[in-house]
């Protein structure tokens, strides 16, 4: 009896070992589990020169006196001071209230108002013959709400630079020497020269008109977005266009 029972344990014993090395070399044989691909990190081209002067003491001055204000304050999405040629120009501002209603003013060097325009949302088109910008003056503008609200502040003022006779000239030859049987590859060029001269409001008015036209292409939300991602206070927006560029690009992909 005992010899049985002896026989029956190693006989057990001997069947989880073998089931043992068996299991071992099923392991042995998958496959390791694949290593996750690191995240591409985005490369963003150098396109500094939209800011004609260093911003960080004029833009920290700003943030603090707003501060000080207390209350809600536009913010405007553009450089302390940017080059201005006015074809396509957009300006924009970002504003955490409830208003829709905006009056965006215009001051001369001398702080004196030289045009205002309203506008409903958080952008202004500016109409090429809307005003005439002297060439080479510097010139201001801000964003308030409209009618003014209680506890909302108007906009701490940033300027531009209106492009000298001679720099037109030369903006004026770039432009005309793109061919215009193709509207989307013609006005990608224009973008494209307002981009090479670092006239913000110009390149990203060009790439917002284009955007509207032509939704689904991913290289105008690419290229709007590197323009974007030079400043500090549009990095949200360069990050919103590139998402956009790569959920168009995976579907393009997908559809091969």
């Amino acid at each position: 009896m005992k010899l049985r029972l002896l026989c029956c344990c190693g006989a057990a014993l001997l069947a989880a070992l073998s089931a043992g090395r068996v299991s071992a070399q099923q392991k042995s044989q998958q496959p390791p589990p694949k290593a996750e691909e690191p995240k591409k990190k985005r490369f963003v081209a150098d396109l500094s020169g939209f800011e004609v002067q260093d911003p960080g003491k004029m833009r920290a001055e700003n943030t603090k006196l707003g501060a000080t204000r207390g209350g809600l304050q536009p913010q405007a999405l553009a450089p302390q001071r940017a080059r201005f040629y006015g074809a396509s120009a957009v300006f924009a501002w970002k504003y955490e209230g409830k208003a829709t209603r905006f009056a965006v003013v215009f001051n001369d060097e001398d702080d004196n108002e030289v045009f205002r325009a309203e506008a409903t949302g958080k952008d202004y088109r500016m109409p090429p013959k809307a005003y005439r910008f002297q060439p080479g003056k510097i010139y201001s503008w801000s964003v308030a709400t409209a009618p003014p609200m209680i506890g909302a502040n108007p906009s701490e003022p940033v300027e531009f630079v209106v492009l000298s006779d001679a720099e037109r000239a030369e903006i004026e030859k770039g432009l005309a020497a793109i061919p215009r049987g193709d509207e989307y590859r013609a006005g990608l060029a224009c973008a494209r020269v307002f981009t090479d001269h670092r006239l913000w409001f110009d390149a990203i008015g060009s790439y917002t008109e284009l955007i509207a036209k032509f939704p689904d292409r991913a290289e105008l939300y690419e290229q709007r977005g590197a323009i974007y991602a030079q400043l500090e206070i549009t990095r949200p927006l360069a990050g919103a266009d590139f998402a956009r560029a790569e959920e168009l690009q995976a579907g393009a992909k997908s559809n091969k």
